[in-house]
């Protein structure tokens, strides 16, 4: 660089710090940059003692921002208050800590969510295999206007979803 006053923006994962820095003539600069940041590492899990789900969706609500990533996660955060959601297909569990800065801090996430593998016949033993059956899940309490809500669907025979425990109507 020219020699000068520059103001240099520093970024790790999520965390970022902007920062005046002058160069002079035949020196090296040597400026560090303090992130005020932690590193925090999710493993999802459906069940307790069970493996981390790939597919969860691993969302972090920091300050001044959020992102999203996917099954084992591990994010670099400005420290401070942190939201962190977990989601495994209708499960979902939220929680909310503190980072601290120069922290590492690992969370196991346990959604709990079992797996409902959905299918139909026309008569017994005689499934429905075509990619035409449509199947649903929903809640089995009914609301006021007498309706369900549905928690998830999906089309042709062994469809599978991970829903948390709890009654339900398969239609």
């Amino acid at each position: 660089l020219e020699p000068g006053d520059y103001i240099v923006a520093a970024r790790h994962g999520q965390a970022e710090v902007d920062q005046p820095v002058t160069i002079e003539p035949g020196e090296v600069d040597q400026t560090v940059f303090v992130l005020n940041a932690g590193v925090l590492k999710v493993r999802p899990l459906a069940v307790a003692g069970g493996d981390p789900v790939d597919s969860a969706a691993v969302v972090a609500a920091y300050p001044g921002g959020e992102t999203t990533g996917y099954g084992a996660t591990t994010l670099t955060l400005p420290a401070g208050e942190q939201k962190l959601t977990v989601s495994i297909g209708a499960g979902e569990v939220t929680e909310t800590f503190t980072l601290k800065a120069g922290e590492t801090l690992e969370k196991d996430v346990v959604v709990g969510v079992g797996r409902a593998v959905l299918n139909a016949a026309y008569v017994a033993g005689m499934k429905v295999d075509e990619g035409g059956l449509f199947v649903e899940i929903l809640r089995a309490a009914k609301k006021i206007d007498g309706s369900r809500d549905v928690v998830a669907y999906g089309y042709g025979p062994d469809t599978a979803h991970d829903v948390p425990a709890g009654d339900y109507v398969l239609r």
